[in-house]
């Protein structure tokens, strides 16, 4: 169904997300008291530009969910869906893999179109911070993110591991 991305960030664990018809099922592992505890959501707001089954899915901080698509990213935050494509800012390529970093900002893989930060997640229109080959990237194709304790942002791509100092847009 989806690529699943596995991760202790606040508390959740994301197990995997499936269309059924007009909604989404995302199910997950929360903790409450250190016991951890199966939970399936479903999410419902359908929007006919969301089409196929989503990878690269992530609870965030605000509780929002993000979903990676082909065509682009949806967020189900209260009770709705928003779709961000191409008119919003963001690049072409799929949207592989999302992450969040220490201060809640959100990072996007793209299958095409490198390493996509988004500084505002919460905010009704993101904007969307691009980095790719011309930035020093050593491919647009990035598949992983992650980061270490020093808050650097380290991406696995098509041609090795890169890693970004937010702090200066340095690669």
């Amino acid at each position: 169904c989806c690529a699943i991305q596995l991760t202790d960030q606040f508390c959740t664990r994301p197990l995997g997300i499936e269309r059924r018809r007009r909604a989404y099922r995302l199910a997950y592992l929360g903790c409450e008291s250190s016991q951890w505890i199966f939970e399936a959501v479903v999410l419902v707001g359908w929007q006919p530009e969301i089409r196929g089954n989503g990878f690269g899915q992530l609870l965030s901080r605000g509780g929002s969910v993000w979903i990676g698509f082909g065509t682009g990213l949806a967020r189900f935050r209260e009770g709705a869906f928003t779709f961000f494509n191409a008119a919003d800012g963001l690049p072409p390529g799929a949207i592989v893999y999302t992450f969040t970093d220490h201060l809640g900002r959100l990072w996007l893989a793209s299958s095409r179109s490198g390493l996509i930060s988004v500084e505002n997640p919460t905010a009704s229109h993101p904007t969307f911070t691009i980095y790719k080959t011309t930035q020093g990237l050593s491919s647009n194709v990035v598949s992983v993110i992650t980061e270490d304790g020093y808050g650097r942002i380290y991406f696995g791509t098509g041609q090795g591991l890169d890693c970004l100092e937010p702090a200066t847009g340095r690669v």
